[in-house]
């Protein structure tokens, strides 16, 4: 946060939001769990855009709000680039955590990435921390994937795919060496 703090509170200040740090470290058993804790905010908001920590918001970066219509939750799909590595489980640790957790079985048409997420109070059930989740790196991020996936599914909330620059990430891209800010 030292180092993405000033660049989120830049955004929020662009955008006409207020930039609110949830303090929650998360569950022990299952790591990258903070983003539970933005649930909180709807007690305050009609929305929100949650950010997490490692991410870098530029100057340039999109309104998230603006991506989304009011009533749509907004997230980058990563399923692609995981598909493109072999060694990837992604997929895998997901339909099995969603089996685990009582989820029907659906087909895989995209993986979220949640680390960067719009979402309306109407989808604030999605954020409540679970009472259980197995305890492995993406036990929260596939929950939510879970969540999204089943509630669009039954017609519950309506979702929207953001683009894949607003969770960019250096290991999506192969020319990552030399991209430059106008690149990206």
């Amino acid at each position: 946060l030292a180092i993405s703090g000033p660049f989120m509170q830049a955004y929020a200040e662009r955008v006409g939001a207020d930039c609110v740090v949830c303090d929650w470290r998360g569950a022990t058993a299952w790591p990258i769990s903070s983003k539970y804790a933005a649930w909180r905010a709807f007690e305050h908001y009609e929305r929100i855009a949650y950010v997490d920590v490692d991410v870098l918001l530029r100057p340039d970066a999109i309104d998230l709000f603006d991506a989304c219509a009011a009533d749509e939750v907004g997230v980058a799909d990563e399923l692609c680039w995981h598909r493109a590595q072999p060694q990837s489980c992604i997929e895998r640790d997901f339909c099995t955590l969603r089996a685990q957790m009582g989820f029907p079985s659906r087909p895989v048409e995209w993986y979220l990435n949640s680390g960067v997420l719009v979402a309306p109070r109407s989808a604030s059930h999605m954020l409540a921390p679970p009472a259980e989740l197995p305890a492995y790196h993406c036990a929260e991020q596939d929950l939510l994937n879970a969540r999204i996936q089943h509630e669009t599914a039954e017609g519950r909330i309506k979702f929207r795919l953001l683009d894949y620059r607003c969770n960019w990430q250096h290991w999506i891209d192969p020319e990552f060496q030399c991209a430059t800010p106008e690149a990206v």
